[in-house]
């Protein structure tokens, strides 16, 4: 869900390191599901909220990939549910993070038109209203958060990346000073989203979230380190990875909150459901890695699955078609850790069914963004979901 790759790096920059940013102040560079900047006001480098799409020319000729059947198989094979109160949530989401990222107007509009908001309203169709922009508004954060330690200012310098995660982190204690948007946009954005979480929601949610943020803080420094890794990573070394920084770990916790899921700890322990947690992660980044496929070979990304697989010899389409592979696999798991859940009785079953559920709608809401945003696929991605083929620069 996270990963922000540049816009249109002359577009629109977000935060300067040299004194409190303003609205027109920003430059642009960007990377899921998943993500995009980091700070202002303080001695970190600028970064970027979002990217946009890169256009390729109109062209009936060039290559093309069939998109695997296994993406819209299995548990993905339903039509999502839609909160109603979707655009609702999006209009007070997008002017909350325009003011709290002091984004300008470029900037505010680019964000508007990815419609992050409509993953919220699928991986949480029942959040009230509140909730929904809780939603929303963290994903505003994850997306800037991400960027500089993809390819801004924290990407080669492990150290700074590890004081920003130590400082990032800080701000979910409860006693920590309020940090304002002038101070710094990122710390002021989710200790916001903190605060409005943790009046709301039970010690055990609370736990659980700020074990997930922690979890994804660290899957951004592995991230870090394996950049300044001269060798490739394999594919299972490359999930592992994935798996953490991807950014789908804490939206379980928001979307436990959001559908109103309060299980004991020793039932969130048990391995069939941290085993669905883990495939709903791992079927976020293949995703990912599909739909974002043609705009990284356009800028110039390689953290993505399929140059692992081109590595080994594979064609565009035999790496596709082995994705494909690995998301029957990802089904197979599913499936087998559902067979193996023991029973806890109705109320604690009743919220099992709806724990899984809530990760399934999470990758569903990943899937159906990723081919309705601009950011991949410009103005394609609906033609792309009905012929599953995708046009390559």
């Amino acid at each position: 869900m996270v990963s922000c790759n540049s816009l249109d790096q002359q577009q629109s920059s977000l935060f300067t390191s040299q004194h409190t940013p303003q609205l027109d102040d920003i430059t642009m560079v960007p990377s899921i599901i998943t993500p995009p900047p980091s700070c202002a006001g303080g001695p970190i480098s600028p970064a970027s909220i979002c990217s946009d799409h890169v256009d390729i020319a109109d062209q009936a000729d060039g290559r093309w990939i069939r998109l695997p059947e296994a993406l819209f198989s299995s548990v993905m094979a339903v039509e999502p549910d839609i909160n109603p109160m979707y655009q609702t949530s999006k209009a007070l989401s997008d002017a909350w993070l325009k003011d709290a990222l002091r984004m300008n107007d470029k900037t505010a509009s680019i964000w508007s038109r990815l419609d992050i908001a409509y993953m919220s309203a699928i991986c949480a169709p029942n959040a009230d209203l509140e909730t929904l922009k809780l939603m929303n508004d963290w994903n505003g954060w994850v997306f800037a958060f991400d960027d500089p330690f993809d390819e801004g200012s924290f990407a080669n310098n492990p150290i700074k990346a590890a004081e920003e995660v130590i400082y990032t982190l800080a701000t979910l204690d409860n006693i920590h000073p309020v940090v304002s948007p002038d101070q710094n946009p990122l710390r002021h954005t989710l200790q916001s989203c903190w605060n409005r979480f943790r009046q709301r929601a039970s010690p055990a949610l609370q736990y659980r979230w700020k074990k997930h943020l922690t979890m994804y803080c660290i899957g951004v420094l592995q991230q870090v380190g394996v950049q300044n890794k001269a060798s490739r990573l394999s594919v299972e070394e490359y999930m592992d990875m994935r798996a953490g920084c991807v950014g789908a770990y804490p939206c379980i916790g928001l979307m436990e909150f959001a559908e109103g899921i309060d299980l004991p700890q020793d039932v969130m322990d048990h391995a069939s459901l941290e085993a669905i947690s883990r495939i709903t992660c791992d079927l976020v980044t293949l995703q990912n890695d599909l739909c974002s496929y043609r705009k990284d070979l356009i800028q110039g990304e390689d953290s993505n699955i399929m140059f692992i697989l081109r590595d080994q010899g594979m064609t565009d389409q035999e790496a596709a078609d082995e994705i494909g592979e690995m998301l029957y696999d990802c089904y197979r798991r599913w499936h087998t850790a559902m067979a193996n859940l023991p029973f806890w009785g109705e109320g604690v079953d009743r919220d099992v069914i709806k724990f899984v559920n809530g990760c399934r709608n999470i990758a569903l809401g990943n899937l159906h963004w990723s081919l309705y945003t601009f950011r991949y696929l410009g103005d394609e991605g609906p033609q792309v979901k009905k012929t599953r083929m995708m046009r390559l620069p």
